[in-house]
């Protein structure tokens, strides 16, 4: 099995300690099909004690006083009077403080097994998949070609205590997509409502795993808005092919169950490639959707 396996196990410190961190990754190549990465970290939680800080305060007190006089004029009498000395002094305080500190739960041991579906035909794969356990929370991400969507299929574990040890077993499975047909296919354009009619147009969309949604908010000038639909489209969304454009058309009575009377609408449509549990490698393909809102008024 071709595979380069590297750890990365740090703790997250601070004036108190944290629940430690463990990574585990491995890089694959299309030339094995599952692996077993093994984590160890600690839980803890945060609890609070309060203490009296000295400080050093100042205030102003009364330091004497001075004659001041006022010379006479032609309008005016001279006069003298007394006024008051001031200055700042420092003094010793006290301020309760919140002091935070770390208590010790359990460790935590987590065994994750990867299995890894077939690349799409004529695709190759490099791509750095990185377990992480943050306590007693299990992540999955992923970087690499950019040419691949990593789809999450599932993500099971098994949490039980052993002592005080939380073991956790995974099995997560992994499905690879090829990038560039969904992003094509997440172009959106050509968005009207005509008669209770939404139209617009995508990419090519056949043999993609999208979903559609639509979202329907009776929105007046005056007061709040309320949804009326949100949700995906299903069977009430028809699409047809137009060589490399997919036209796409939702009647509102088909998911309400009547059409839009009088009023202002505000109709939002999106197309998103359709995931279990998630994607991977998100943070490098961003966000796989594309929707457009449009004002509707009858």
């Amino acid at each position: 099995m071709k595979s380069v396996l590297f750890a990365l196990v740090f703790a997250i410190t601070s004036s108190a300690f944290a629940s430690t961190l463990d990574s585990r990754s491995v890089v694959f190549d299309g030339s094995f099909a599952e692996t077993v990465l093994n984590l160890k970290a600690e839980k803890t939680h945060t609890e609070y004690r309060y203490e009296q800080v000295q400080r050093t305060c100042y205030r102003t007190v009364l330091a004497g006083h001075r004659q001041v006089c006022r010379r006479p004029s032609p309008n005016q009498p001279g006069r003298c009077w007394s006024e008051p000395i001031y200055r700042t002094v420092p003094y010793t305080c006290y301020e309760t403080v919140t002091i935070p500190y770390e208590v010790f739960d359990y460790y935590v041991d987590a065994n994750v097994a990867i299995n890894f579906g077939a690349l799409p035909e004529g695709m190759s794969a490099r791509e750095n998949i990185t377990a992480t356990l943050n306590g007693e929370v299990l992540t999955l991400r992923s970087t690499g070609t950019k040419t691949l969507i990593l789809e999450l299929e599932s993500m099971n574990q098994n949490r039980n205590m052993n002592g005080n040890t939380l073991m956790i077993d995974a099995t997560a499975a992994v499905k690879f997509h090829a990038a560039a047909p969904v992003l094509a296919a997440l172009n959106m354009k050509n968005v009207s409502i005509k008669k209770n009619v939404m139209t617009y147009t995508l990419g090519p969309v056949a043999g993609l795993q999208l979903g559609h949604n639509l979202k329907i908010l009776d929105n007046p000038v005056l007061g709040g808005s309320t949804t009326l639909f949100d949700g995906e489209m299903g069977a009430a969304l028809s699409q047809s092919s137009r060589g490399n454009v997919t036209d796409m058309r939702i009647a509102f009575a088909d998911v309400l169950g009547r059409e839009l009377g009088g009023g202002r609408f505000s109709v939002t449509a999106k197309t998103f490639f359709k995931a279990g549990a998630g994607v991977l490698n998100s943070a490098e393909l961003g966000d796989l959707s594309v929707e457009k809102t449009i004002l509707y008024k009858r």
